[in-house]
């Protein structure tokens, strides 16, 4: 049986980065096996070799593979204990206005570098963040409670109704009249299967 030396293997190994993905790895390490195996009854340095490429193969393009994975380091963004701050002081004020100047003045940062590190730590603007969180609070309510929309919208921070209907309306297509009718049904089906199951 011949032996074709594979193109980027050198005497001493592999001399350079093949660009494999992590599918063609285990074809690869299983055929300088199956050489190594097929070699040692005929040739045993040869084997040898085969063996030492196959480990050499595993630990870098391995390792290579894993850090290719690995999601890049987040710099420039709020330390964790600014998160937690930020994040209470968001919730506690969600039915109040909240600035953005009052954010960075609780975590000790200027406005302009409060700006740049929150948008790197949430992956958006403080004030869509906020308008968010407002959302979340207010189909929550719509769902669990039976309180009429302009209560809720005043609850969750919006200046009326109509900026309450407006702001759903463009996050998720549709009136939250329209949406609350269809959860609370969802909700209704869901305890009505869930106390059927318990008689």
């Amino acid at each position: 049986m011949s032996f074709e030396p594979l193109p980027p293997v050198a005497a001493t190994g592999f001399d350079r980065v093949i660009d494999l993905g992590a599918g063609a790895l285990p074809d690869l390490i299983a055929g300088l096996l199956a050489d190594a195996r097929a070699a040692a009854r005929d040739d045993r340095l040869a084997a040898e070799r085969r063996v030492r490429e196959a480990v050499e193969l595993v630990q870098r393009e391995g390792k290579r593979l894993l850090d290719d994975a690995r999601p890049p380091p987040i710099t420039g963004g709020l330390a964790p204990w600014q998160i937690r701050r930020v994040d209470a002081h968001i919730a506690a004020h969600l039915d109040a206005p909240v600035k953005v100047s009052d954010l960075a003045a609780l975590v000790r940062l200027s406005v302009s570098h409060f700006s740049r590190a929150f948008a790197v730590s949430y992956g958006g603007g403080a004030r869509e963040h906020i308008i968010q969180r407002r959302l979340e609070r207010a189909r929550r309510m719509m769902v669990e409670t039976s309180e009429p929309l302009g209560q809720i919208a005043a609850a969750c921070g919006f200046a009326d109704q109509a900026h309450f209907s407006n702001r759903f309306r463009r996050a998720f297509e549709t009136s939250p009249l329209v949406w609350r009718r269809l959860h609370q049904r969802d909700q209704d089906t869901s305890i009505g299967l869930a106390d059927a199951a318990l008689a």
